[in-house]
């Protein structure tokens, strides 16, 4: 119902499901658009409010609609020395620093670095357990020799069922790292950019995509890409095909040189 009573109800609420038009949902989606609404999510009010009317039974003018062209596919990801200067911004938060650390080396999404209890991590090797909470099951991450050292003075005090991010039995919220993180994000790299440039503006989910990019750079196969990403299928790993050192960018440069 979020969706619902944040961007339908305000527009549409006075009138009964039979009163709205064609023009209402027209009105609807303008408005969104100057709210500045990504393309994604104002097809996606459109579409709720689509289903909405089929369950009603009543006459849906959302098929009418012409859908926006979606082209917000993300496609930032930080360079070394941006990822240095994150790392320097978030070092005196113990919380932010760590989950900056775990992103980068395991590439998790933000619910599953937060779902990372203390058990689920092998200090001696270097490996730790992950939560797909998307797709669900679990896979294995690994951790360079700095995060192994953050750990290990972090994990010290903790009990086995205890989540790493944040120290208790319970985990963090994801809306505390987002808001804390996102101010240093905007800060940092995303001066000037639309609110609604999703191809260009650093959020979390950056911090994923920057895994995978330089794993791509450094000439790691997609196979491997693939499996550390926990991607079923290796068509959504693909798109980093095109940054690894044999994508044929210097045959190309050399041709006719």
């Amino acid at each position: 119902m979020g969706r619902y009573n944040l961007h339908i109800k305000p527009t549409l609420g006075d009138k009964s499901i039979e009163q709205i038009t064609h023009d209402d949902i027209n009105r609807l989606q303008r408005s969104l658009i100057n709210a500045k609404k990504a393309p994604k999510t104002i097809n996606g009010i459109i579409q709720l409010l689509g289903a909405i009317f089929n369950n009603s039974k009543a006459p849906n003018p959302c098929k009418e609609i012409k859908k926006l062209k979606e082209n917000d596919r993300r496609e930032r990801y930080l360079t070394k020395d941006e990822v240095n200067l994150l790392f320097e911004n978030v070092k005196d938060d113990p919380t932010l620093n760590l989950f900056v650390h775990l992103a980068l080396n395991t590439g998790g999404r933000l619910e599953t670095i937060l779902h990372i209890q203390k058990k689920d991590i092998n200090i001696s090797n270097g490996s730790l357990i992950l939560h797909d909470l998307k797709s669900g099951g679990t896979y294995t991450g690994f951790v360079g020799e700095h995060l192994k050292e953050i750990l290990s003075s972090v994990l010290k005090d903790m009990k086995p069922n205890d989540y790493v991010i944040g120290g208790n039995e319970i985990p963090t919220p994801s809306r505390t790292i987002q808001r804390h993180l996102k101010r240093i994000l905007d800060q940092l790299f995303n001066n000037g950019l639309d609110s609604r440039d999703a191809k260009n503006r650093v959020v979390i989910h950056t911090l994923r995509h920057t895994f995978a990019s330089q794993l791509a750079i450094n000439g790691v196969s997609l196979f491997i890409i693939q499996k550390l990403l926990n991607h079923k299928d290796i068509t959504h790993t693909q798109r980093y095909s095109k940054l690894a050192p044999d994508s044929g960018h210097d045959a190309v440069k050399s041709l006719f040189a």
